[in-house]
């Protein structure tokens, strides 16, 4: 069964129609699995700039992938207390301070904070995880496997998108 756009319509004069809905997470999963995808750009420079090998900038991105993980049951949980919007928010916030921190890392500690936790922990909350729950929950059966594909879709379209945008950063 095809799904067009006039079926994401709204019923009535609500924001919360399907389509919205599908935009707005699509556009989250770009974004969150966009900037993630490119880090790997930035390890010749920064070892260069600051005499790292590539297990420093290695062990910030195995800590990141150790706490993405252990943290998205925990962002889960508390998305179903307190609401998936704030959960994101904070996900978010922490995300963009582990990128700007990581900017101004001058020792493997720090980019193990900023790259590794901060950005981790940014990505449980913030991440395709919480958007393809908030689909499953607020859109009706019929709308859910093309929003699944969607925003799936939008993160693999992220690294794609965000890649060139890395390599210009470093030029």
């Amino acid at each position: 069964m095809a799904v067009t756009a006039g079926d994401l319509r709204p019923a009535s004069g609500t924001w919360r129609t399907p389509l919205v809905i599908i935009v707005c997470g699509c556009a989250i999963a770009l974004l969150s699995f966009g900037p993630r995808s490119s880090l790997g750009f930035f390890v010749q420079p920064m070892g260069r700039e600051f005499a790292w090998g590539r297990d420093v900038f290695g062990l910030a991105i195995a800590l990141q992938n150790l706490l993405w993980g252990l943290g998205q049951p925990i962002a889960g949980a508390i998305a179903d207390r307190f609401g998936l919007l704030r959960v994101m928010i904070v996900g978010a916030l922490l995300y963009a301070a582990g990128l700007l921190l990581m900017r101004y890392s001058t020792s493997s500690l720090s980019l193990d904070i900023s790259a590794g936790v901060l950005i981790g922990f940014g990505l449980s909350g913030s991440s395709f995880n919480l958007v393809l729950a908030a689909f499953s929950k607020l859109l009706p059966p019929e709308k859910r496997g093309i929003a699944l594909g969607a925003g799936t879709a939008a993160g693999s379209f992220g690294q794609f998108l965000f890649a060139p945008f890395g390599v210009a950063l470093i030029d």
